[in-house]
């Protein structure tokens, strides 16, 4: 297979967010809807229960929200991932990540380069998630749909 190269590109912290918390998401839903129906059934009793729930749902819950934003985002890896970066699709399951400043027009050099060893890649509407081998730099990595080359995806696909 022939190297491929991307075009620049940047992909906003949210989408990152969204790829790294979709894992425990329902876990999280869970057990943030049970303590409020136990709260609404125990104002029924005792309407104290139900200023108790409000508080959850008001104060709480947004505040465990923003703790959870500023830990997938405060990650050093962030800064890497945040930036705008080219893709070398590799043979096999390999990419080479390079990654520049911000301003790419003044400065066309790489800040910092990696090559990742990918485990398994979700094809979504917007972004592909490629999920690397443990032990690497980054946790997931998430490239626009309309970049990623359909020969990857093929070559990947036919080795699982």
């Amino acid at each position: 297979m022939e190297l491929n190269q991307s075009e620049i590109f940047t992909v906003p912290a949210k989408e990152y967010a969204k790829a790294m918390a979709s894992r425990h998401s329902g876990m999280l839903a869970a057990a943030a809807i049970v303590p409020i129906l136990i709260l609404a059934v125990a104002g029924f009793y005792d309407l104290r229960w139900w200023l108790v729930g409000l508080m959850l749902l008001m104060l709480v819950y947004p505040m465990m929200l923003t703790i959870g934003w500023f830990a997938v985002t405060g990650r050093p890896s962030m800064g890497l991932l945040l930036r705008p970066q080219r893709w070398t699709f590799g043979d096999g399951n390999s990419i080479g990540i390079s990654f520049y400043r911000f301003d790419t027009d003044k400065n066309h050099e790489p800040v910092d380069s990696e090559i990742v060893v990918v485990d398994s890649v979700d094809y979504g509407s917007r972004y592909c998630t490629l999920r690397l081998k443990p032990g690497s730099r980054f946790d997931v990595l998430l490239i626009p749909s309309g970049i990623m080359p359909q020969a990857f995806l093929n070559a990947f696909t036919e080795t699982e």
